[in-house]
């Protein structure tokens, strides 16, 4: 099954992860300010997953090509 058009469902590489409830493509972060050595998360709430799922990331993925001569490829 192909996502849904216009969600966050991506993993850092672009490709669909299953997660179509996302609330952004920003991720949940810890930094630590260079000055006060403060901890600050970046993301919180409002971050979305961007982990890898090998199965969800073939969805769409071409399965065979056929070419002009009648000749095929199929992708295992």
């Amino acid at each position: 099954m192909l996502p849904p058009l216009h969600n966050y469902g991506q993993d850092k590489w672009g490709y669909y992860n299953g997660n179509y409830a996302n609330p952004s493509l920003l991720e949940s972060q810890q930094v630590t300010a260079e000055n006060s050595g403060t901890v600050l998360t970046v993301g919180g709430a409002q971050a979305g997953d961007r982990s890898v799922s090998p199965t969800y990331t073939q969805a769409g993925m071409l399965q065979k090509i056929t070419y002009p001569t009648k000749g095929y490829t199929i992708s295992i």
